[in-house]
């Protein structure tokens, strides 16, 4: 599991992220890296909004990559175990909308990338 925290640190400082002081998870966390990519994805669209088209397609491409190598990698098991887990009606919702979104976002930003 450290290198793939390592991983994660690595992409978050090339981008100029740096961890807060208040949040305590590791940089691992799925809350981290979907936020990560909400960042990328917000990065990209400011830059299709600004006509710089080669810098939106960056965005996008590294989304696309991030997710291949890191979010696709363990959340797609990780949300249908806490499926099976999940005693809350709740809980097994929102494992079932995270696999139904990544896999959502996995054909979205292919399609974005492809109308470059």
């Amino acid at each position: 599991m450290q290198q793939a925290r390592d991983e994660v640190l690595k992409e978050y400082r090339q981008a100029g992220l740096v961890r807060s002081k208040d949040f305590k998870e590791p940089e691992d966390h799925i809350a981290i890296e979907l936020e990560f990519m909400a960042y990328l994805c917000r990065k990209a669209a400011v830059s299709f909004q600004a006509e710089a088209l080669a810098t939106s397609l960056e965005y996008l491409t590294k989304q696309k990559e991030f997710l291949e190598k890191h979010l696709l990698v363990w959340v797609p098991s990780f949300c249908k175990d806490l499926e099976q887990a999940a005693e809350a009606g709740f809980y097994k919702g929102i494992a079932q909308l995270t696999a139904e979104f990544i896999n959502a976002e996995q054909e979205t930003i292919a399609a974005l990338i492809d109308e470059f």
